[in-house]
C-alpha cells in the first residue's frame, strides 16, 4: 500500500474497488455524471459512512452502484491528495465477483452506465480521476 495519511484524519475518506472480469482482461467500471456534467469513467467507490469499516464500505459501494456482489481479496493502494476541498484519502481494494449482475442502481442518480471495460479501452477513456489511470492499467497488467 502507499504512504500513510499521518495522525490527522482526512477531510474525506473513501474507497474504490478494482474488480477484474473472469478472464482478467476487463475492469468493472461506471460512467457517471450529473445532468450538466460531461460523463466520466471510474471504478465503483465512494464515501465511508460513519461507523463503517473500509471493506464494508467497498462492498456496499460496488453493490449500490453496479448490482454486483463482491468479496474483498486484498488492499491494493492508498491514494492521498489535498486541494481546495481539503485532504482526501482513498483506499483501493481488489475484489472478486460472488454474485449479482451489472445493472444501474446508484442511489445518488449519477451512474449512467455499468460496464466491463476491456484493458485496451482504458488509455482512451475520460476518467473521473485522470491521475489514477496508471493504477487501473497496472492492476490489469499484473493479472
Amino acid at each position: 500500500m502507499g504512504a500513510r495519511g499521518g495522525d490527522r484524519p482526512p477531510d474525506w475518506e473513501g474507497v474504490a474497488v478494482l474488480c477484474a472480469s473472469d478472464d482478467g482482461n476487463s475492469l468493472l467500471m461506471v460512467l457517471q455524471g450529473g445532468p450538466y456534467e460531461e460523463p466520466t469513467w471510474a471504478v465503483p467507490g465512494g464515501s465511508v459512512e460513519p461507523g463503517e469499516g473500509l471493506e464494508e464500505a467497498a462492498i456496499r459501494e460496488v453493490e449500490e452502484e453496479t448490482g454486483v456482489a463482491v468479496r474483498i481479496v486484498r488492499p491494493v493502494a492508498l491514494v492521498l491528495s489535498s486541494g481546495e476541498r481539503g485532504t482526501h484519502r482513498v483506499h483501493y481494494f481488489q475484489a472478486e465477483v460472488v454474485g449479482g449482475a451489472p445493472r444501474l442502481g446508484d442511489p445518488d442518480g449519477l451512474i449512467q452506465r455499468v460496464e466491463w471495460v476491456p484493458a485496451e479501452r482504458l488509455p482512451h477513456l475520460h476518467l473521473t480521476h485522470e491521475d489514477q489511470r496508471g493504477l487501473l492499467t497496472g492492476f490489469l497488467e499484473e493479472r
